[in-house]
């Protein structure tokens, strides 16, 4: 697909597309072949994230990947989509029990299932 439009834009979709705990590198918005046109597709992207999230620091060590955009929120801020929307969670994560990791914040807090809705 990406070939295809490679010099046309990408027509837009979808309203928002949300990126919730991405397990995805904090660069990914810097790249044509990673995410940096997925703001042609919607509207708004929010971007959920929490330093807080235990499985992402996981996900780094046992597989090697660079800082995690659902734990670090995107690596540069300058260069940052004016569509994406950054949303902070650490004080959400702070009352999940520890066994949770953190992780399932988006799903079991009830702010923010309030917020994407």
């Amino acid at each position: 697909m990406l070939t295809h439009y490679a010099r046309k834009a990408l027509p837009r979709i979808f309203r928002n597309i949300f990126l919730i705990a991405g397990d995805e590198g904090n660069d990914t918005f810097e790249f044509d072949h990673r995410m940096s046109r997925l703001t042609e597709l919607a509207g708004a992207i929010p971007v959920f994230y929490s330093a807080l999230d235990g499985a992402l620091p996981i996900s780094d060590i046992t597989k090697g990947n660079p800082d995690r955009l659902g734990d670090t929120s995107p690596r540069k801020l300058s260069d940052l989509p004016h569509k994406a929307l950054l949303i902070d969670y650490n004080n959400a994560n702070q009352t999940l029990p520890f066994t949770e990791v953190g992780h399932q914040y988006y799903r079991k807090r009830s702010e923010v299932l309030a917020d994407i809705c």
